[in-house]
């Protein structure tokens, strides 16, 4: 990264994208029961000490919430991308010697922030519809990074 680019990318704003993980967030009906939250050690009476200390174990399949899948992630005919074989001493207990997202570069790039709630908030759980990204106007979108608007609304 130059330091053009990064002086750049200090000065924007980022917004997070990422899907949120709760107890009965959307979820593949392949990959249920989903994420499960469990309280295993709470507050009680009786402890040997005055302090006492509450923690739970988060349990959910790895297609909870927003994720990127790894090059290992499919396999056709137990061959990986690039024909990596998959008997060929790839796979382990602890993961995958070649193609894990660890090797993936972040993922940083500009978008188009609609404004769908306006000077309003949307409820929580509201999800935005077509209708509604379409009623934000169209948008003209020019290339290039800037620190200033990239995208405006046609009139």
């Amino acid at each position: 990264m130059t330091p053009g680019v990064a002086g750049t990318l200090d000065s924007l704003r980022v917004f997070d994208l990422e899907q949120l993980r709760y107890a009965g967030a959307p979820i593949h009906p392949a990959h249920t029961p989903g994420f499960n939250y469990f309280l295993h050690r709470h507050h009680a009476a009786g402890a040997p000490e005055a302090r006492t200390g509450a923690s739970g174990i988060v349990v959910m399949p790895e297609h909870s919430g927003t994720h990127i899948d790894a090059l290992a992630h499919q396999a056709e005919n137990l061959t990986l991308h690039g024909g990596v074989h998959v008997d060929s001493n790839v796979q382990t207990s602890a993961g995958f010697r070649v193609h894990g997202i660890e090797t993936m570069a972040p993922l940083v790039g500009r978008g188009i922030l609609l404004d769908v709630a306006g000077a309003g908030r949307l409820e929580p759980e509201h999800s935005i519809t077509p209708q509604e990204l379409e009623a934000c106007g169209p948008v003209s979108v020019r290339s290039g990074l800037s620190r200033r608007h990239t995208c405006e609304r046609r009139a």
